[in-house]
């Protein structure tokens, strides 16, 4: 989440190559190059860009959209050569721009040339401007040659049938074995009940519980004997993003991973039970080349499993079979609209948050509820405030088309006695619009970004919202999961935003009642009547940054989930020390110990501990009643500390980076902690400048889901 573009901050490639810039050529010479400055920057690609643009040029992330095919040749051509070079020669690698030598520059921009299908030919690309004026990228548009084809999960449908009825036979088949094990038919259906109080043993919804708090009341692994873990079973998953969340009921393990693999697994041995692959049309996986297809969460109900795909559909699939049993699509694909965050399920309704590809797409995102029998809609809410409406005309006077942003990153919580649903937003992306108010009575509060927004489940009727960071312009928002705690008999909804800066609020109403700074921030300041923020005046000038800003656009803290004990009334904080905007560098006099998990007393505000390291956190927090509290890490380290001390008690070595939701269920008596770990890494490639000696698998790395147990029978 939150993870998302900031243009003027979060320099990756991708946001070079589609800045735009000047005009035509009036005579359009092709940029010379020849094979063997095309093949050596394959090779300087892989090492300095890929982390960000993915290995073939296909993107890996809003940070890192593809450098190949439409997206290309929309924004470069008929521009001059000596512009691209410069772009990619003066800001490339971010925070490291001018890292590698002229030649080097010259060698990746040849790759990309030949990637958009240029022809090579015998004169070199040249190394300076003026010898570059000459040349003009072609003004027409070139296919890619080298650009990876879209892969389908199925052979096309056969000509007999409509394409739709076709796609959706396809959809409906899920790959199982020919006779489903009896524990799958036996798979008991999911109740209001359980969703409002699960079961210890079960991980339903993706904090665990309806109030977002991520902790588990397991407490056979405890800080005495979690020393003894060892890995009960593994499983490869499907290759792409992976930041997912397991679902476990009744001993059945529910996991989604690439675009889009969903497969039911024995969560006490790992064998398959179903495994269901969506298909994709080759126009949508066109248009979604370079879209994050992270999927945070799936939400279970009844026997029904209900997903969000990569191509902006939720569904809904059978969890004794994996049967398809309706879609519907959420936002349209090929506009780029997408959904990192999976649904909630409340009720009778299915209530899914959306996200702009990259920002900028007109009107705004919104959250929309579904039917949960149909997949009809129900009701939306659009987060961008509309004209004429409540918070209407805080858009500084902006139309409602060239209005964007406020996406929803992070499923929502639901509080049952109140009735009410909890969803944050985050910030816009039109930053220039908003620098300096158009008029003086103009307003740029840009609601609803960076909210707390509390829906009514049954009607979409906003009840209450509270703004923590108006004209957010650093893309600094507060996106992330909304707790809900009860401290001295009084319901409170928590958040903090990406600066670690938390503000606690009346659940029924939506009034301020405190904040707590983890200290790693200095952006702003907090109101204690108010919670109303103020920018640093020694930092700011204009709403524009005169120093360095702490945290970076990465934030202290992202999408690597808190968690929250009750009974103590500790919240445990995965969290980062960098600084800047995309160059995420330490703030002047630092140790370098850049990774950080925190405990505060959220009652009183006090740290507990901090546990410091080198690496920087790459997953959410998971603590439970056993006194142990598991975390990942950027070096591969999967860790469990006391929740008490901040002690480390275990750890072991992934295969590749964790950067998802790690879980605790149990099956048969005996606890298990499962965490997915590997896959496309576009943010950590970013976090990883800081600390270079640590070293990664290439992206996109094979991603694995780890199973672990105490030893023994």
């Amino acid at each position: 989440m939150m993870q998302r573009p900031m243009w003027q901050a979060v320099a990756c490639m991708s946001v070079i190559l589609v800045a735009g810039g000047l005009s035509a050529a009036a005579v359009q010479s092709p940029p010379p190059f020849t094979e063997e400055q095309a093949a050596a920057g394959q090779a300087v690609y892989q090492q300095h860009c890929a982390n960000c643009h993915g290995p073939a040029l296909e993107g890996a992330g809003q940070f890192g959209p593809p450098l190949t095919g439409e997206r290309f040749t929309t924004n470069w051509r008929g521009k001059k050569l000596s512009e691209y070079f410069t772009r990619v020669r003066t800001t490339m690698p971010p925070g490291r721009a001018g890292a590698i030598d002229a030649r080097s520059y010259a060698q990746v921009v040849a790759y990309t040339l030949k990637a958009n299908g240029m022809a090579a030919g015998t004169t070199p690309l040249p190394l300076s401007a003026a010898a570059q004026a000459d040349f003009t990228l072609p003004a027409s548009s070139v296919a890619a040659a080298s650009a990876p084809a879209p892969v389908q999960s199925a052979p096309p449908p056969p000509p007999a049938r409509s394409a739709e009825a076709a796609m959706m036979a396809a959809r409906a088949q899920p790959q199982a074995p020919a006779v489903a094990p009896e524990r799958l038919r036996n798979l008991s259906a999911v109740t209001d009940a359980m969703l409002r109080s699960p079961p210890a043993e079960d991980w339903l919804i993706w904090r665990r519980t309806y109030d977002s708090q991520g902790f588990s009341p397991l407490k056979q692994i405890t800080d005495r004997n979690v020393k003894s873990l060892s890995i009960a079973w593994s499983w490869s998953l499907a290759a792409g993003p992976m930041e997912a969340t397991p679902i476990v009921h009744d001993g059945i393990l529910f996991i989604q991973s690439g675009t889009d693999t969903i497969q039911a697994l024995d969560a006490a041995t790992g064998d398959l039970l179903w495994n269901y692959v969506r298909t994709v049309p080759p126009e949508v996986a066109n248009a979604m080349r370079g879209l994050s297809s992270i999927k945070r969460n799936m939400a279970i109900a009844g026997t029904t499993l209900l997903v969000a795909t990569a191509d902006t559909y939720v569904i809904a699939l059978d969890t004794r079979s994996g049967a398809l049993l309706w879609e519907h699509p959420i936002a349209d694909a090929k506009q780029r609209w997408y959904l990192s965050a999976g649904p909630v399920v409340v009720k009778d309704k299915v209530i899914q948050g959306v996200s702009g590809s990259l920002g900028r797409q007109p009107d705004g995102n919104a959250i929309i509820t579904l039917d949960i029998k149909t997949g009809k809609e129900v009701w939306r809410f659009n987060t961008v405030a509309r004209p004429g409406e409540p918070g209407g005309d805080s858009w500084n006077g902006l139309p409602l088309e060239k209005r964007s942003g406020a996406s929803v990153w992070i499923a929502g919580s639901y509080d049952p006695e109140l009735n009410l649903v909890f969803f944050g937003t985050g910030n816009s992306y039109d930053s220039q619009a908003f620098r300096k108010k158009s008029s003086p009575e103009a307003n740029i509060d840009l609601l609803y970004t960076n909210t707390t927004l509390a829906l009514n489940p049954d009607t979409g009727k906003l009840v209450w919202h509270f703004q923590h960071m108006p004209n957010d312009l650093l893309d600094l928002d507060w996106a992330f999961e909304r707790t809900i705690m009860t401290i001295n008999g009084r319901k409170l909804v928590a958040t903090g935003g990406k600066t670690a800066l938390f503000d606690a609020l009346d659940a029924a109403t939506g009034k301020y009642v405190v904040s707590h700074d983890l200290g790693l921030q200095n952006v702003a300041t907090a109101d204690p009547v108010t919670g109303v923020k103020t920018l640093n005046p020694a930092l700011f000038k204009d709403n524009s940054p005169t120093g360095l800003v702490c945290p970076g656009s990465l934030g202290a803290r992202n999408w690597m989930a808190t968690s929250y004990n009750p009974t103590t009334r500790i919240m445990y904080v995965p969290m980062d020390e960098l600084c800047g905007g995309g160059r995420m560098v330490p703030r002047p006099g630092h140790d370098g110990k850049f990774g950080q998990l925190a405990a505060i007393d959220f009652q009183s505000g006090k740290i507990i501990w901090r546990n410091r390291s080198r690496a920087t956190q790459t997953a959410a927090a998971l603590a439970t009643a056993g006194n142990v509290v598991f975390n990942a890490d950027l070096d591969r380290w999967f860790r469990a500390n006391n929740a008490r001390t901040g002690a480390e008690l275990w750890k072991v070595r992934l295969n590749d980076t964790a950067h998802s939701f790690p879980i605790t269920y149990m099956v048969k008596g005996k606890q298990y902690v499962a965490i997915p770990a590997g896959g496309v890494k576009p943010f950590l490639g970013l976090k990883a400048a800081a600390t270079p000696e640590i070293k990664t698998p290439p992206s996109p790395g094979d991603s694995v889901l780890w199973v672990f147990a105490l030893g023994g029978d």
